[in-house]
């Protein structure tokens, strides 16, 4: 993982791939997947939340029993100091896009440090 120049708090989100932590995988349907978060400079635990995108395609759409709100679903979490691990299940052929928010702030996703994609073939 990158070193972190800012003692400010901050959130980052990973994946567990082959070999290391990444930013992409590619995992086939039904995988397993670990996540996780390093909530950076941290001195107490925040609310935060996991933003799941998933990208349908004209020819297949979300299941509406997983994606209540359409193409995208959010899950509660309590972020504490250091690392948190989230599994995530891999149900549907497609794009997963995944963001974190610490305290309804979100990442700097421009830099890419909190947005991972996962491809489900």
């Amino acid at each position: 993982m990158p070193a972190i120049s800012s003692q400010t708090p901050s959130i980052f989100l990973w994946i567990h791939g082959d070999t290391s932590w990444t930013y992409y995988e590619a995992v086939p349907q039904d995988a397993n997947v670990e996540l996780l978060v390093d909530y950076a400079y941290a001195d107490k635990e925040s609310p935060g939340k996991l933003l799941e995108i998933y990208s349908s395609s004209p020819y297949r759409q979300p299941d509406p029993s997983i994606y209540t709100e359409g193409n995208y679903k959010t899950t509660d979490y309590i972020f504490n100091p250091g690392y948190t691990q989230i599994p995530f299940s891999c149900y549907d052929k497609g794009l997963y896009y995944l963001m974190c928010t610490l305290n309804d702030q979100y990442g700097n996703v421009i830099q890419s440090s909190n947005i991972v994609t996962i491809n489900v073939v």
